[in-house]
């Protein structure tokens, strides 16, 4: 089992077309927790996302996978370590749900097992098996989601980046893809996957209160705190980010975070 991975950045900055995306940020993220990332629209979070997943090739700083720079990384020998939920998904092959996920265990190295364990968990895990043998383009944007984040945990990689993933999904499918992810990272799991390193972009408020161990906010492609979510999730932080009064109350299981109005 591989355990004390970990992802970094150390001044990490990146701009498109002479405007400043992201940056300069330092932040971290360890396999065995959940992180929320957070943040208004054009945070920086998916550019985040992308360059920690090593999809950015301009940047100015350093990106490490442990003690190694992606510069000195193939993208292959990330994709070992690293699986990625894109924001935006896309399948344009009538492939099934089954095929898609099993799909994701190419990036291991591995043959394409429709059968192997951990597709079979994957699916279970997401809610897929249902969904099994529909293709693709027949799904909704919120099974489709659900397909994808399976796509992904079939990799069996020790850190996972997810861009959005509860985006369309009802609230029982919300809770409950937290609830996997929040399992994955501490390991409260059944079966042979590793704990993983969990880093999921989130707008829902009270469920980064309820499900993450630490949270990243963002502003304006800077970090503008970085702590437990007691400690970021309060009216003193998110107020200003957000440009929205909160009422915030720990006290109660779960947390409560309530937008009052803009200002």
């Amino acid at each position: 089992m591989q355990s004390g991975m970990q992802l970094c950045t150390a001044g990490l900055e990146v701009s498109h077309q002479r405007k400043a995306l992201l940056g300069p940020a330092d932040v971290t993220v360890k396999q065995g927790e959940l992180v929320a990332l957070i943040g208004p629209n054009g945070a920086g979070k998916s550019t985040l996302l992308k360059s920690l997943a090593g999809l950015v090739s301009d940047y100015r700083g350093q990106i490490y996978l442990n003690d190694d720079s992606y510069r000195n990384l193939t993208p292959q020998q990330l994709a070992r370590h690293i699986a990625y939920v894109p924001q935006q998904h896309q399948c344009a092959w009538p492939l099934t749900v089954r095929e898609v996920v099993a799909l994701g265990r190419l990036a291991q190295g591995n043959t394409v097992d429709q059968h192997h364990p951990l597709v079979d968990m994957a699916l279970s895990r997401c809610d897929c098996l249902v969904l099994q043998n529909r293709t693709v383009n027949t799904l909704s944007g919120g099974e489709l989601a659900r397909v994808m984040l399976a796509r992904a945990l079939a990799c069996d990689t020790p850190m996972l980046l997810a861009d959005e993933p509860l985006a369309g999904l009802d609230p029982h499918h919300q809770l409950s893809i937290m609830a996997v992810l929040r399992r994955l990272a501490h390991l409260i799991t059944e079966g042979s996957i590793i704990p993983k390193g969990v880093l999921v972009v989130l707008h829902d408020l009270e469920l980064a209160a309820r499900f993450a161990d630490r949270v990243i906010l963002m502003h304006n492609g800077k970090v503008r705190a970085d702590g437990l979510a007691s400690e970021v999730l309060v009216p003193a932080h998110i107020n200003p980010v957000y440009g929205v009064d909160f009422r915030v109350d720990w006290q109660v299981r779960p947390p409560q975070i309530q937008a009052l109005s803009p200002f």
